[in-house]
């Protein structure tokens, strides 16, 4: 038995779907629409959390930090430029081999303001960097001076980084 290209991506024979024949090429609009629309009913429903996709914003607009990366022999440092941002309005997330950044930076006139040119990003952004080796999550420390953030992951020493005892 032979399978339809239909059949084949959508998993039902042409009696399941109950469209007829309906030349997709040569058809109409509304024959393309009605194809269409049959099928999405002949499919099965959406769980609550696909239909909530569905419904949202497919992506709001999010932007991606800079970052520096580098390390000592003690400890791995990452460096961002973060002008404008609250500390209130960013979150660091640290795992012992894994770093997220995000963030809000807000502006009180974007909505109003008719932009000429715009560079500066406005918004949600985050960065999520694996970290060569395990750090301490306990032991970070952060700073945050004149728009620059700094992040101190201090490193867990392996045993054989370990010195023997005496």
């Amino acid at each position: 038995m032979k399978i339809s290209f239909w059949e084949k991506i959508t998993g039902l024979n042409k009696d399941e779907l109950n469209l007829g024949e309906i030349d997709l090429i040569d058809g109409s609009q509304e024959q393309e629409e009605d194809f269409f629309n049959q099928l999405e009913k002949k499919s099965s429903p959406l769980n609550e959390k696909e239909k909530e996709l569905m419904e949202r914003p497919w992506m709001e607009d999010e932007g991606q930090l800079t970052v520096d990366v580098y390390q000592t022999p003690n400890e791995v440092v990452i460096q961002s430029t973060i002008a404008g941002i609250k500390k209130k309005d960013l979150n660091i997330d640290i795992e012992k081999d894994f770093i997220t950044i995000k963030g809000e930076r807000k502006t009180e006139n974007a909505e109003k303001a008719e932009y000429l040119h715009q560079e500066c990003f406005w918004g949600k952004f985050s960065r999520s960097i694996v970290l060569p080796q395990e750090i301490d999550p306990k032991q970070i420390k952060t700073s945050l001076k004149n728009g620059v953030l700094t992040v101190f992951l201090p490193k867990i020493k392996t045993s054989s980084e370990k010195k023997p005892r005496k």
